[in-house]
């Protein structure tokens, strides 16, 4: 199916501006409309507006032809005698989704587009100008993704970048009218294929202003710079070099959005959503003077993988949110931690994960353990309360940072600490019970850190031995194996380092392994802690996902992912066994209700490839980049 075109109009006056031995020169204004709108989809009628000072406007209705590549409307619009040449007159584009025939209330040119409620324009476009004597002036109007469904601004504005600001044109700044400027077809036309042809991610390099480099090395010598972005809908769009509406060069690698387009970046405009910007270094970068080569207008991709949507769903690579989880993190503060607490320990580990992307819809809670041997038969305990209540992690990373900063907070002393206490069911897992009510969430842990061994009570040696309630086969790991099969509570164990020497490991083993996980051995130091915390941090951010709005998947919808370190993808199969009963022997992602699982080997590909990014990115002091896994449904074949 045909979806794009060029829309061009032009509006002459006729004058005798003056008399030479070749004759007149004509006073004139070509105004050029073009879009990358798909066609019919987003856009089947377009009404041009003249309106000369003092005059009563005219107007023009054209619909727009999905089979015509390029769309010439009647070239002269309004004619005006040669007094009235320097007058100021006001050009409106008004696009629509619905065809002239479909709202015959377009036709009437004394009726104001917006006074129509139930056939409202979708796109705006205006220019307030005056003639040139003796010149015949371009005026580039593009219709933009991003002024879709902005057409509320004043009688006196135009939508750019999603922005009404002034409509006033200059017109000694626009240039004089050859046809290269919008027919597109001579050599100065840009070519979508070879220009854009092959992009690559695009790289953050400040996220405030939208500023943005290769993902990748690129060859020291570059032809140029474009840039293409990609909406939630399947619509996509070639930039011009215009920072206004564009994109600015900051030098031969760097680009920064327009303002307009940062804010729908930055989510700051509701019901618009930029997922993906791409950099291409092929060509100089397209300018509004420079038109997209109508043989290539039918064949231009709206995807970034190259491919065409018909329906804003099929082909169009959709971002799965990871499902919500919920960590509890429980750590000691005997004065053998004193070395964590502070700002110099755990809190720099700790709060850095906390704003790893991958924690985004996870929700983090935090105290200290109990030093008092009631918790252990009290009900609900101490450990049922979080110092630090639940909220989504990034959110809580200061009061979590906080808490742990904390130096003054550490006993004075290793008394005994209760694990059992802690794992009874009106201790830690409580508190996972109560937040959770019936919300399915992904993964529910408790994770405790300590640098003690986790064992009976020995007075004499509590530096290096904890202690525990001695509630018979109330233990630590029958009370983690009870959540977990019981509530699918799990619980990791973090053993850190010691100044006295190495705490013992075998019972932090069997708790975590009673509880569904594997002990994260952080003896060796600082450098192991980052990396355990990461574990811990895939766990709970993957394998499983919301189904985005619209999509409904099924075994032939691509999942994938691309690794930002090797800009390699890897695409998940289709797993008809894949369940939460199956998670660990089936391979492979399944619909999972209104979400979307991944299981076994595809599950620990996936979360050690997360904790391998997390590792690179925090060996160099920064935040990791997002690995968000997408789904894309192939278009049905016409």
């Amino acid at each position: 199916m045909r979806k794009f075109t060029t829309l061009i109009i032009t509006t002459a006056v006729i004058t005798s501006a003056w008399v030479g031995c070749s004759g007149k020169n004509s006073t004139e204004l070509v105004p050029g409309v073009s879009t990358q709108m798909q066609i019919p989809r987003d856009l089947k009628t377009v009404r041009i507006d003249l309106a000369p000072a003092g005059e009563q406007s005219r107007c023009v209705i054209e619909n727009v032809n999905q089979f015509d590549n390029g769309r010439d409307l009647p070239r002269t619009l309004g004619v005006l005698n040669e007094v009235e040449r320097a007058r100021v007159i006001t050009i409106t584009i008004w696009g629509y989704d619905v065809s002239e025939f479909e709202a015959p209330s377009l036709q009437d040119c004394l009726v104001t587009p917006m006074s129509d409620t139930k056939h409202k324009p979708r796109i705006l476009r205006r220019a307030r100008l005056s003639y040139v004597n003796g010149k015949i002036l371009f005026l580039p109007m593009p219709l933009r993704y991003s002024c879709y469904d902005k057409v509320d601004c004043k009688e006196d504005q135009t939508c750019k970048a999603g922005e009404c600001v002034s409509a006033d044109v200059d017109s000694a700044t626009l240039p004089e009218f050859n046809a290269s400027m919008f027919d597109g077809t001579d050599n100065l036309c840009f070519s979508p294929k070879t220009c854009a042809g092959l992009l690559i991610p695009a790289k953050t390099v400040n996220a405030t202003d939208c500023t943005y480099t290769f993902s990748v090395d690129t060859p020291a010598a570059l032809t140029g710079m474009n840039v293409k972005i990609f909406y939630d809908g399947g619509e996509a769009e070639i930039l011009d070099l215009d920072k206004e509406e564009g994109f600015e060069l900051v030098d031969s690698k760097t680009v920064k959005l327009a303002p307009g387009l940062c804010k729908i970046v930055k989510g700051q405009v509701p019901g618009k959503a930029i997922n993906t910007v791409m950099l291409s270094p092929a060509c100089a970068p397209k300018t509004v003077y420079r038109p997209l080569c109508k043989e290539e207008l039918l064949k231009l991709p709206n995807l970034p993988d190259g491919g065409y949507t018909s329906d804003g769903i099929c082909n169009v690579a959709k971002e799965l949110q990871p499902a919500p989880s919920l960590l509890y993190v429980v750590m000691d503060d005997a004065q053998s931690m004193a070395p964590v607490y502070g700002p110099d320990g755990l809190k720099q580990v700790l709060s850095f994960n906390l704003t790893d992307p991958s924690f985004r819809t996870t929700y983090v809670a935090f105290r200290r353990l109990g030093h008092d041997a009631a918790n252990c038969t009290s009900d609900p305990n101490v450990l049922a309360t979080p110092e630090v209540a639940f909220k989504l992690a990034p959110e809580n990373q200061a009061a979590v940072a906080n808490a742990v900063g904390n130096a003054s907070s550490v006993q004075a002393a290793n008394p005994p600490f209760y694990i059992d206490a802690a794992l009874r069911g009106n201790g830690a897992y409580k508190t996972l019970k109560d937040f959770s009510g019936s919300t399915a969430f992904n993964r529910r842990a408790v994770m405790l850190i300590a640098n003690r061994r986790i064992g009976p009570a020995v007075q004499g040696n509590a530096t290096t031995e904890g202690g525990t309630c001695n509630l018979g086969a109330l233990n630590s790991a029958e009370l983690a194996k009870t959540a977990r099969t019981t509530d699918k509570i799990y619980t990791y164990v973090v053993m850190l380092g010691n100044v006295g020497g190495t705490p013992g490991i075998d019972e932090a083993t069997t708790i975590a392994q009673e509880g569904g996980t594997s002990v994260l051995d952080a003896r060796s130091g600082g450098a192991s802690a980052a990396t355990v915390f990461n574990k811990v941090v895939a766990d709970l951010g993957s394998c499983l996902y919301e189904t985005p709005v619209g999509l409904v998947p099924d075994n032939a919808t691509k999942i994938s992912y691309l690794n930002p370190i090797s800009v390699a993808e890897t695409s998940i199969p289709f797993s008809a066994e894949c369940s939460e009963t199956n998670q660990l022997s089936a391979n492979g992602w399944n619909a999972d209700g209104n979400r979307i699982r991944v299981c076994g080997q595809a599950c620990t590909t996936l979360r050690d490839t997360l904790v391998t990014i997390s590792s690179a990115y925090q060996a160099q002091n920064k935040t990791p980049p997002t690995l968000p896994l997408y789904a894309t449904k192939a278009c049905a074949s016409n």
